[in-house]
């Protein structure tokens, strides 16, 4: 881990990528009717920007955000409809940034959540975004 002090609004910087949690939506509705939480669950959307700070091209995957809860169970993404903005995998040019939206199904009485952004290409180095002050 290279640090856990990063909190929403507050860039988490390592090698060429930075990384922003601008915004947390608890209990967000999916457009489907048949998508819907578990009676103990609920669906947590967080906006997310990722910045490219090197002067080279860098890929970066969805696949690579999980969040974890109080319990330490890592939640990959889900698969939601109507998310505005959706974040997908891709490539961001020197100094530019992607922003968009990911969700997840998290627990209702989950707490201390934490944002877990570790791309494979850190070699086992991870950033974590506290969810729960700003």
């Amino acid at each position: 881990m290279l640090s856990s002090s990063y909190s929403i609004d507050k860039p988490a910087t390592f090698n060429s990528q930075s990384l922003t949690v601008t915004k947390t939506t608890y209990n967000f509705q999916s457009a489907s009717p048949y998508r819907v939480p578990g009676p103990t669950r609920q669906f947590l959307l967080l906006s997310i920007k990722l910045t490219n700070i090197s002067g080279l091209r860098v890929s970066y995957q969805v696949a690579d955000l999980s969040v974890r809860n109080s319990a330490g169970d890592l939640i990959g993404r889900a698969f939601l409809t109507g998310v505005p903005d959706s974040l997908t995998s891709g490539s961001i040019d020197p100094n530019d940034e992607v922003t968009g939206n990911l969700g997840f199904e998290i627990p209702k009485d989950t707490t201390d959540l934490k944002l877990i952004f570790a791309p494979r290409s850190w070699g086992g180095r991870w950033i974590v975004i506290d969810l729960n002050q700003k």
